[in-house]
């Protein structure tokens, strides 16, 4: 009996030293995972600490970007505007814009302001394009157009649905009128294709703007003149009946707007100024 005893304790104590260190290693483990939960909580932490920051920087050098292109588009205009009516200055105009153009292209874009560049870019080249008309060089005035409406139209795809998707069609409608005007007298019939697509974009513009970056008169007198343009192409056509619709359009337009601005708006004079130009076949 008492082996029999003697027996069981012996069972009992390493029952007990067994449990003991049972919860010894559950205390352990328990330990260890409390660490690696606290340290994942740590790193998941530093984490979002780091994509703020990265966010922040990124922000910061789109904000300098965006300054930086703006800034040399200013001096730029600035110098061009006082140089423009000076004949013997368009070679240095020309220049001046290249090396304006050359510097917004050095610009790192970011998300954030591969936009305001783009447009920089694509103001520049229009402008080349102005300069290369007055030197009667045509040849580059339409490819310095070509390439600042591959800018526009590659805008507005990408901003349908953003904050600066009107300023984005509204600027490539008046692409497609440049590069209409461009070959309006030698080609009316392409003329026309691009003067139809500019007032489609207008159209999509009145029907549904998705901001309020353009007044609703501004709208209304983008319709009437993509009328006017239209209306011109069907004169060089010899199609007087749908010149005379489309001029006739572009006036009741402008007469409704005129109704609806207050009388001592600059639209009035612009309106009248524009009843004196229109001519009927």
């Amino acid at each position: 009996a008492a082996v029999i005893i003697n027996n069981k304790r012996i069972e009992a104590n390493s029952a007990r030293q067994r449990a003991e260190f049972n919860e010894e290693l559950a205390n352990t483990e328990k330990h260890r995972a409390e660490q690696a939960e606290k340290e994942a909580r740590h790193n998941e932490q530093l984490a979002k600490d780091n994509e703020r920051l990265a966010i922040n920087n990124a922000e910061l050098a789109g904000r300098q970007a965006e300054i930086a292109a703006e800034s040399m588009k200013t001096v730029a205009n600035e110098v061009d505007r006082k140089l423009r009516d000076t004949p013997r200055m368009k070679q240095v105009r020309s220049k001046l814009l290249s090396m304006t153009l050359k510097t917004v292209n050095q610009i790192t874009a970011t998300e954030t302001t591969a936009g305001t560049l783009d447009r920089s870019r694509a103001s520049a080249f229009l402008q080349k394009a102005f300069i290369y008309r007055q030197l009667g060089d045509f040849a580059k005035v339409y490819e310095n157009q070509k390439v600042a409406h591959e800018i526009l139209l590659r805008l507005a795809e990408s901003n349908a649905e953003g904050p600066d998707a009107d300023k984005a069609v509204g600027n490539l409608a008046m692409s497609y009128d440049a590069l209409g005007d461009d070959i309006r007298g030698r080609d009316p019939q392409t003329a026309s294709e691009y003067y139809v697509k500019a007032f489609e974009l207008r159209q999509q513009l009145l029907a549904g703007p998705k901001s309020d970056y353009y007044p609703s008169f501004g709208l209304e007198e983008f319709m009437a003149v993509s009328h006017e343009k239209l209306g011109e192409v069907a004169r060089l056509s010899e199609d007087s009946n749908e010149a005379k619709k489309r001029f006739l359009e572009a006036l009741a337009i402008r007469d409704r707007v005129c109704a609806a601005v207050p009388p001592n708006h600059d639209y009035h004079d612009e309106f009248q100024n524009k009843l004196a130009e229109t001519h009927f076949m």
